[in-house]
Protein backbone atom coordinates (compact mmCIF):
# COMPACT_ATOMS: atom_id res chain seq x y z
CA UNK A 1 0.00 0.00 0.00
CA UNK A 2 1.22 3.44 -0.98
CA UNK A 3 -0.98 5.90 0.92
CA UNK A 4 -1.00 9.70 1.44
CA UNK A 5 2.53 10.39 0.20
CA UNK A 6 3.98 13.40 -1.55
CA UNK A 7 6.42 12.34 -4.26
CA UNK A 8 8.15 14.74 -6.67
CA UNK A 9 11.17 15.55 -8.82
CA UNK A 10 12.67 12.08 -9.17
CA UNK A 11 14.86 11.02 -12.10
CA UNK A 12 12.98 8.47 -14.20
CA UNK A 13 9.61 7.50 -12.68
CA UNK A 14 8.20 8.91 -9.48
CA UNK A 15 6.48 5.63 -8.48
CA UNK A 16 7.22 2.42 -10.36
CA UNK A 17 5.98 -1.04 -9.44
CA UNK A 18 8.42 -3.11 -11.49
CA UNK A 19 7.90 -6.50 -9.90
CA UNK A 20 6.36 -8.67 -12.59
CA UNK A 21 3.58 -9.23 -12.00
CA UNK A 22 2.47 -6.34 -9.75
CA UNK A 23 -0.63 -7.74 -8.02
CA UNK A 24 -3.09 -6.43 -5.38
CA UNK A 25 -1.35 -3.14 -4.62
CA UNK A 26 -3.18 -0.03 -3.45
CA UNK A 27 -2.04 3.46 -4.46
CA UNK A 28 -4.33 5.99 -2.80
CA UNK A 29 -4.53 9.69 -1.92
CA UNK A 30 -1.02 10.59 -3.07
CA UNK A 31 0.25 13.80 -4.64
CA UNK A 32 2.78 12.90 -7.34
CA UNK A 33 4.45 15.44 -9.62
CA UNK A 34 7.41 16.40 -11.74
CA UNK A 35 9.06 13.18 -12.95
CA UNK A 36 12.15 14.30 -14.83
CA UNK A 37 12.29 11.58 -17.49
CA UNK A 38 9.38 9.14 -17.18
CA UNK A 39 5.92 8.55 -15.75
CA UNK A 40 4.50 9.79 -12.47
CA UNK A 41 2.98 6.35 -11.77
CA UNK A 42 3.98 3.21 -13.70
CA UNK A 43 2.72 -0.31 -12.99
CA UNK A 44 4.90 -2.66 -14.97
CA UNK A 45 4.07 -5.84 -16.96
CA UNK A 46 1.32 -8.01 -15.51
CA UNK A 47 -0.10 -5.32 -13.21
CA UNK A 48 -3.36 -6.96 -12.06
CA UNK A 49 -6.03 -6.50 -9.38
CA UNK A 50 -4.55 -3.19 -8.23
CA UNK A 51 -6.54 -0.28 -6.79
CA UNK A 52 -5.48 3.23 -7.77
CA UNK A 53 -7.79 5.81 -6.23
CA UNK A 54 -7.87 9.52 -5.44
CA UNK A 55 -4.35 10.48 -6.56
CA UNK A 56 -3.21 13.77 -8.08
CA UNK A 57 -0.52 13.40 -10.74
CA UNK A 58 0.97 16.35 -12.60
CA UNK A 59 3.90 17.58 -14.68
CA UNK A 60 5.49 14.29 -15.74
CA UNK A 61 8.00 14.19 -18.58
CA UNK A 62 6.33 11.02 -19.91
CA UNK A 63 2.83 9.66 -19.39
CA UNK A 64 0.95 10.63 -16.24
CA UNK A 65 -0.14 7.07 -15.34
CA UNK A 66 0.75 3.88 -17.22
CA UNK A 67 -0.56 0.39 -16.52
CA UNK A 68 1.07 -2.32 -18.60
CA UNK A 69 -0.51 -5.68 -19.44
CA UNK A 70 -2.84 -5.87 -16.45
CA UNK A 71 -6.24 -7.38 -15.70
CA UNK A 72 -8.92 -6.43 -13.19
CA UNK A 73 -7.45 -3.12 -12.05
CA UNK A 74 -9.65 -0.43 -10.52
CA UNK A 75 -8.58 3.13 -11.35
CA UNK A 76 -10.91 5.81 -10.00
CA UNK A 77 -11.09 9.42 -8.93
CA UNK A 78 -7.59 10.38 -10.10
CA UNK A 79 -6.57 13.74 -11.52
CA UNK A 80 -3.82 13.69 -14.18
CA UNK A 81 -2.55 17.05 -15.46
CA UNK A 82 0.18 18.42 -17.71
CA UNK A 83 1.83 15.14 -18.73
CA UNK A 84 4.56 15.21 -21.37
CA UNK A 85 2.93 12.16 -23.02
CA UNK A 86 -0.57 10.79 -22.56
CA UNK A 87 -2.39 11.50 -19.30
CA UNK A 88 -3.51 7.83 -18.88
CA UNK A 89 -2.20 4.72 -20.68
CA UNK A 90 -3.51 1.15 -20.39
CA UNK A 91 -2.12 -1.46 -22.71
CA UNK A 92 -1.69 -5.14 -23.27
CA UNK A 93 1.84 -6.30 -24.00
CA UNK A 94 2.93 -9.06 -26.39
CA UNK A 95 0.38 -11.88 -26.32
CA UNK A 96 -1.33 -10.43 -23.22
CA UNK A 97 -4.31 -8.11 -23.26
CA UNK A 98 -5.50 -5.77 -20.54
CA UNK A 99 -8.79 -7.43 -19.47
CA UNK A 100 -11.69 -6.32 -17.29
CA UNK A 101 -10.25 -3.05 -16.00
CA UNK A 102 -12.55 -0.50 -14.35
CA UNK A 103 -11.54 3.08 -15.22
CA UNK A 104 -14.00 5.38 -13.43
CA UNK A 105 -14.33 9.14 -12.73
CA UNK A 106 -10.79 10.17 -13.73
CA UNK A 107 -9.84 13.63 -14.99
CA UNK A 108 -7.17 13.94 -17.71
CA UNK A 109 -6.26 17.56 -18.52
CA UNK A 110 -3.59 19.45 -20.37
CA UNK A 111 -1.32 16.57 -21.43
CA UNK A 112 0.89 16.93 -24.49
CA UNK A 113 -0.51 13.65 -25.85
CA UNK A 114 -3.75 11.70 -25.52
CA UNK A 115 -6.18 12.01 -22.63
CA UNK A 116 -6.92 8.24 -22.39
CA UNK A 117 -4.83 5.88 -24.56
CA UNK A 118 -5.91 2.22 -24.60
CA UNK A 119 -4.12 -0.58 -26.51
CA UNK A 120 -5.35 -4.20 -26.51
CA UNK A 121 -7.95 -3.46 -23.82
CA UNK A 122 -10.63 -6.16 -23.60
CA UNK A 123 -13.92 -6.04 -21.68
CA UNK A 124 -13.10 -2.87 -19.78
CA UNK A 125 -15.47 -0.31 -18.30
CA UNK A 126 -14.64 3.37 -18.81
CA UNK A 127 -17.29 5.46 -17.06
CA UNK A 128 -17.57 9.17 -16.19
CA UNK A 129 -14.03 10.05 -17.25
CA UNK A 130 -13.13 13.54 -18.52
CA UNK A 131 -10.48 14.47 -21.12
CA UNK A 132 -9.96 18.21 -21.58
CA UNK A 133 -7.34 20.35 -23.36
CA UNK A 134 -5.03 17.47 -24.32
CA UNK A 135 -2.59 17.72 -27.23
CA UNK A 136 -4.09 14.78 -29.13
CA UNK A 137 -7.24 12.62 -28.99
CA UNK A 138 -9.43 12.70 -25.86
CA UNK A 139 -10.25 8.94 -25.73
CA UNK A 140 -8.49 6.51 -28.08
CA UNK A 141 -8.98 2.77 -28.45
CA UNK A 142 -5.80 2.38 -30.44
CA UNK A 143 -5.28 -1.24 -31.44
CA UNK A 144 -7.08 -4.55 -30.90
CA UNK A 145 -9.52 -3.24 -28.28
CA UNK A 146 -12.60 -5.46 -27.96
CA UNK A 147 -15.81 -5.41 -25.93
CA UNK A 148 -15.15 -2.24 -23.94
CA UNK A 149 -17.92 0.06 -22.72
CA UNK A 150 -17.20 3.78 -22.71
CA UNK A 151 -20.05 5.67 -21.04
CA UNK A 152 -20.89 9.08 -19.56
CA UNK A 153 -17.47 10.38 -20.67
CA UNK A 154 -16.70 13.95 -21.65
CA UNK A 155 -14.13 14.95 -24.25
CA UNK A 156 -13.69 18.70 -24.58
CA UNK A 157 -11.27 21.08 -26.31
CA UNK A 158 -8.69 18.41 -27.20
CA UNK A 159 -6.43 19.04 -30.19
CA UNK A 160 -7.52 15.79 -31.89
CA UNK A 161 -10.79 13.88 -32.10
CA UNK A 162 -12.98 13.54 -29.00
CA UNK A 163 -13.44 9.74 -29.22
CA UNK A 164 -11.64 7.50 -31.69
CA UNK A 165 -11.54 3.77 -32.45
CA UNK A 166 -8.53 2.60 -34.45
CA UNK A 167 -6.95 -0.55 -35.94
CA UNK A 168 -8.62 -3.95 -35.35
CA UNK A 169 -10.81 -2.65 -32.52
CA UNK A 170 -14.29 -4.24 -32.61
CA UNK A 171 -17.51 -4.63 -30.57
CA UNK A 172 -16.86 -1.60 -28.36
CA UNK A 173 -19.84 0.39 -27.09
CA UNK A 174 -20.05 4.16 -26.61
CA UNK A 175 -23.04 5.34 -24.53
CA UNK A 176 -24.16 8.77 -23.30
CA UNK A 177 -20.83 10.49 -23.95
CA UNK A 178 -20.28 14.18 -24.77
CA UNK A 179 -17.76 15.43 -27.30
CA UNK A 180 -17.44 19.18 -27.90
CA UNK A 181 -14.96 21.73 -29.28
CA UNK A 182 -12.35 19.08 -30.19
CA UNK A 183 -10.01 19.72 -33.14
CA UNK A 184 -10.54 16.45 -35.01
CA UNK A 185 -8.37 15.22 -37.82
Amino acid sequence: TFLKNRVWSNGANNIRYQVSPSIRNTVSSNVIWRSAAGENLYLYAGASSNTIIGNTLSNSAGDGMKIEGGDGNSVSGNVMRASGGAAFVLYGVGADTARGNQILRNDARGSSGYGFYIVRGVGGTFRSNVATNNGSIGFALVSECTGNVISAGRSQANFGTGFEVQTLSVRNSFRSNTSERNGGS
